[in-house]
């Protein structure tokens, strides 16, 4: 039996990269958190994919659509706070959050300080245009559960807000591998 979801919407300030603060409405889904500060970018990709969930898409376009919103809210800096605060994690499984933050933050959000140190906030990278391709399907072995699970493989093209940040040092190119546990879409590789 289909569980009817309730389409919540709310009102929120955003931020977005550097631009004047604005309203935007944002769909919320009961999957995954709703993005806290969201640029309005990140907003219409959340959107999208709530959208999606609530009305049943197909699960090619879900993973499309979850691996779009994560990439969003992993590569922007800009509405995070510090190096902590790292973006996309409820897109991980809730028992591979903790070691998946410490692996980001090493090798990703450590650039956060040097960032505002040289340039300012206001040249942290800020996501503004994602394009997916259509995932392939491939097989995805988990360690930990010594089973084998169909994955969503979804290359990504990034584009950014313009800073004062060297365009070649900005992740441009990314892959993100999708396995549905449990009914869910969840990263297991980013690459």
């Amino acid at each position: 039996m289909r569980k009817v979801l309730l389409i919540l919407s709310c009102v929120l300030v955003l931020w977005g990269c550097g631009a004047k603060e604005k309203e935007i409405e944002i769909v919320a889904n009961e999957v995954y958190a709703t993005p806290v500060e969201p640029t309005a970018y990140q907003a219409e990709v959340y959107s999208a994919l709530s959208t999606l969930l609530n009305e049943g898409g197909s699960d090619t376009e879900i993973a499309k659509a979850v691996a779009t919103a994560f990439a969003t809210d992993f590569y922007t800096f800009q509405n995070k706070k510090d190096e902590n605060d790292v973006g996309g994690l409820d897109f991980f499984a809730s028992d591979k959050r903790s070691a998946a933050k410490n692996y980001i933050t090493f090798y990703y959000y450590k650039n956060y300080t040097p960032i505002v140190n040289q340039y300012g906030a206001e040249s942290l990278p800020c996501v503004k245009t994602v394009v997916a391709a259509e995932p392939v399907i491939e097989q995805f072995k988990d360690e930990n559960l010594d089973q084998l699970f169909t994955s969503y493989v979804v290359r990504l093209n990034l584009d950014y807000e313009e800073t004062q940040i060297a365009d070649a040092s900005l992740k441009r190119e990314t892959v993100i591998t999708l396995v549905k546990y449990d009914g869910v879409f969840r990263v297991v590789e980013i690459a």
